[in-house]
């Protein structure tokens, strides 16, 4: 599913929560600096949603 395009902003930031939740519970080096990223994807792309 991560190397399938996102067609949209809305499967993006489900990549993105996806990647991120995978990063956290292998306990991963990365998964501190994909959370910043996680973070930013949520206050850019939900912007304006309700």
């Amino acid at each position: 599913m991560l190397a399938t395009d996102a067609p949209d902003h809305e499967c993006l930031l489900f990549k993105i929560e996806l990647l991120a939740g995978m990063l956290e519970e292998a306990d991963a080096e990365d998964a501190e600096r994909v959370s910043t990223v996680r973070k930013d994807a949520r206050r850019l792309l939900t912007s304006g949603s309700a």
